[in-house]
């Protein structure tokens, strides 16, 4: 029988336990800290390692600063408690960027509510193409908070799942320091409960916050289905700054004054977007101070888009790859019946009737589609309306003789007959 060689480099490291180093849910938070650092001080002699936090409550008093290698992986059973206003915990570095962590299960709250310090739960700081799952956040001023100050990765390419985040003054801050050289871009955010409770205190709260320090503007980060349902009077569901970020499918309820509870884009968002029939969003609930903004409600969908500037560019484009004269736009009563369209050959039927404010023009031999037409208007139009030959005039304030012009000679304003 031959033996097969196993050399060490194939062997996985064993996991580091934080209770190996002293911690317990029932030692003194000084206790628990110090086995922290002593546990992260151990991975970073590793490579890839793997930091298991064991069931049970950790009481802490200093930020549990998990900066570990690259590619490492943190797996929080346990939970973390504390009574101070430093991040509670902080997963990656302020000096440096992180990549390829794998986190999971995070969960800490803070003793008593805090509405006015500068508390934190969670600090996500420079952090890119990594996993992380958060379940539970409470009762600090900035519940999780992803800031970046690094550049060449900032915090990007994230997929980061949230539970429950409630009761924090703002429950997610995402910040960049672009005088640094830090920006957020291209994160994927999936679900959480964003809330506040009924005896929340009577102050403002934001439940997602997308900020812009004037300098770098952070885009492409995505909202997947996240739950804005909230108690607060005071809250607001979401502020959005930046450009191109998405929210898809939104729960948006508040069990007061649902009418004024907001999604607020800035004057700093550009092609910013809600996707999707959003539970209960109505009109009043978009609040859009930015530019090419776009956003559905049960009121239907708005659709803002920069100034077409060439031939065939349009804000909303319709083609039937089919056949040419398939219906594009129909527009249906409340039984389902078609009564209006317009096919992909231009023509436009409508069952009943057509208005139009200020007449309608046909084609004509100059190309301007505003040179021969049907034309409506108050008082004679000689000297007054330019037509060539062939157009109409209804003059809605015309007696005999005058109510009818038809257009018989000359390509300016002049040469109106009336009939």
């Amino acid at each position: 029988m031959s033996l097969t060689k196993v050399s060490y480099s194939m062997i996985e490291a064993a996991p580091v336990n934080i209770v190996d180093f002293g911690a317990s849910p029932s030692a003194s938070a000084a206790t628990n800290d110090a086995a922290i650092v002593a546990a992260v001080a151990k991975c970073n002699t590793m490579t890839r390692p793997k930091l298991v936090i064991p069931a049970g409550e950790y009481t802490i008093s200093n930020t549990a600063i998990f900066d570990l290698p690259n590619y490492s992986t943190m797996e929080f059973i346990g939970s973390f408690v504390t009574a101070g206003g430093q991040p509670a915990i902080r997963i990656g570095s302020a000096s440096a960027n992180r990549f390829g962590y794998r986190v999971t299960g995070i969960k800490v709250s803070r003793t008593t509510v805090d509405t006015a310090g500068t508390s934190v739960g969670v600090q996500l700081r420079n952090i890119a193409w990594s996993y992380i799952d958060i379940r539970s956040v409470t009762n600090f001023v900035q519940g999780v908070y992803v800031f970046a100050d690094q550049g060449n990765g900032g915090v990007s390419y994230n997929e980061t799942h949230f539970g429950q985040l409630h009761d924090n003054r703002t429950n997610l801050l995402i910040q960049a320091d672009g005088t640094a050289g830090g920006y957020v871009n291209e994160n994927l955010f999936f679900g959480g409960s964003f809330n506040h409770s009924s005896g929340y205190p009577a102050v403002t709260t934001t439940n997602i916050y997308l900020d812009y320090d004037g300098v770098y503007r952070n885009n492409n980060n995505r909202f997947f289905s996240p739950s804005l349902e909230d108690n607060s009077l005071l809250a607001v569901a979401a502020v959005i700054n930046g450009d191109n970020n998405i929210i898809f499918h939104p729960r948006l309820e508040r069990s007061v004054s649902q009418s004024t509870y907001e999604i607020q884009f800035t004057a700093n968002s550009r092609e910013c977007q809600i996707i999707g029939n959003g539970f209960t969003i109505q009109n009043s609930n978009i609040s859009d101070l930015g530019d090419t903004n776009s956003y559905v409600t049960r009121q239907g969908t708005t659709y803002k888009a920069q100034t077409a500037t060439g031939a065939g560019e349009s804000v909303h484009s319709g083609q039937s790859t089919a056949t040419s004269n398939a219906k594009i736009y129909t527009a249906r009563d409340t039984f389902g019946t078609d009564k209006a369209w317009i096919t992909g050959e231009g023509e436009i039927v409508s069952v009943l009737r057509a208005y139009a404010e200020s007449g309608l023009r046909w084609s004509t031999s100059s190309g301007t589609r505003n040179d021969r037409g049907l034309f409506v208007g108050s008082g004679s139009p000689e000297g007054v309306v330019t037509a060539d030959p062939g157009s109409l005039y209804c003059n809605n304030a015309g007696g005999a003789g005058t109510t009818l012009y038809v257009k018989q000679s000359g390509s300016g304003n002049t040469g109106w007959v009336g009939k």
